[in-house]
């Protein structure tokens, strides 16, 4: 089953930084006296940012593997054409044995309460947003995806609480082939 994790996105978050930052490591753009990035020089030589983005979302999903007990595969990086409604989410493909996993996770950690209210969010039409399901509806057999999701979201948010969920220790593997020729 394909599952989101909404993650925080790349888009101007510290998700993004990271990956600029070990991107420009990896490159040799990091100036040697004072470790600040040469931000000119790596936007000019880097053609596409994708590559790296994917490597840091599979380390981010490895990192929520380790965590919650899982075996989440990374599918692809799910990304909107606009920023202004919703920002990236990491797509997995998720076993009957991962799934078990989360409800258990959820349980384990007295996230219940958060992942309903979750689910009440979602399902809950208010000004400017109109709900494409109702709450029970989340619960049948057919919705389980977006149900898991809203665990999941859970489980970040309950991360996130206590420091940002991030891929501290994250080294891009450099693709020379992406640079811009001269």
């Amino acid at each position: 089953m394909k599952i989101a994790l909404n993650f925080g996105g790349f888009y101007q978050s510290w998700h993004d930084e990271i990956v600029e930052q070990s991107v420009a490591y990896a490159c040799g753009l990091v100036d040697e006296d004072t470790g600040e990035v040469r931000s000119d020089e790596l936007f000019a030589s880097i053609n596409s940012w994708w590559p790296y983005f994917e490597q840091y979302a599979e380390a981010w999903v490895h990192q929520f593997n380790g965590e919650v007990g899982t075996s989440l595969e990374f599918a692809r990086i799910d990304s909107p054409k606009e920023y202004n409604f919703r920002t990236d989410a990491i797509m997995v493909e998720a076993s009957n044995r991962d799934i078990l996993r989360i409800f258990a996770y959820v349980r384990e950690n007295l996230l219940k309460s958060e992942a309903l209210e979750i689910v009440r969010s979602i399902t809950a039409s208010r000004d400017g947003f109109i709900a494409f399901y109702k709450y029970h509806q989340l619960f049948q057999r057919e919705n389980l995806n977006l149900l898991v999701e809203c665990l999941c979201d859970a489980i970040i948010a309950a991360q996130n609480s206590s420091y940002p969920w991030i891929v501290e220790d994250f080294e891009a593997e450099y693709c020379p082939q992406l640079e811009v020729a001269a």
